[in-house]
């Protein structure tokens, strides 16, 4: 059974677990620029499984009545097969949070185009690929890539949820 438990936060983590998965960028204001929206103005959680660590959570730039930001990192191992309903039932009080405690509209995501399964956890939880920016990120020692801007909108989340509930005969 998967859990999301809120954890500690601060810049000096964000900057650990980037620098840990390889995702910081070769600028040194952005770098400080994304640890400081991550670690300082949000909330990380981790996912756990067993009291392993399946993923690493942030929300940022929550706006009550508008907009927040996601990012997930997976565990490699971990994001295969077979976790799509664990993950979903996991993250399902984080966006219960923001969109019901915060009353948020849309959560997005923007992601470098290589983490494919970054991506793809996403997907799974609802988010719709709404474009996006060419050459916007460049990660240490690799080229310039494009981001990935990904959303999810209260609505869609509400109907899949009732969808859910629908077919599961509640």
């Amino acid at each position: 059974m998967w859990k999301a438990e809120r954890t500690e936060n601060n810049p000096q983590i964000v900057f650990d677990i980037l620098k840990k998965h390889k995702l910081l960028p070769d600028s040194m204001p952005h770098c400080a620029a994304a640890c400081n929206a991550l670690g300082s103005g949000g909330e990380r959680f981790s996912l756990e499984s067993d009291g392993e660590l399946m993923a690493e959570v942030f929300v940022s730039g929550v706006v009550p009545h508008e907009s927040a930001s996601m990012d997930i990192i997976p565990v490699t191992k971990h994001f295969r097969f077979g976790y799509h309903e664990a993950f979903i039932e996991a993250m399902s009080p984080i966006f219960d949070d923001l969109f019901n405690e915060f009353d948020v509209r849309r959560v997005s995501a923007a992601i470098p185009a290589s983490r494919s399964r970054t991506k793809k956890a996403l997907c799974v939880l609802g988010f719709k690929i709404e474009g996006r920016i060419r050459e916007a990120i460049k990660l240490h020692n690799e080229n310039p890539q494009d981001m990935r801007m990904l959303g999810l909108l209260k609505s869609d989340y509400v109907a899949e949820s009732d969808t859910e509930e629908t077919s599961d005969g509640s």
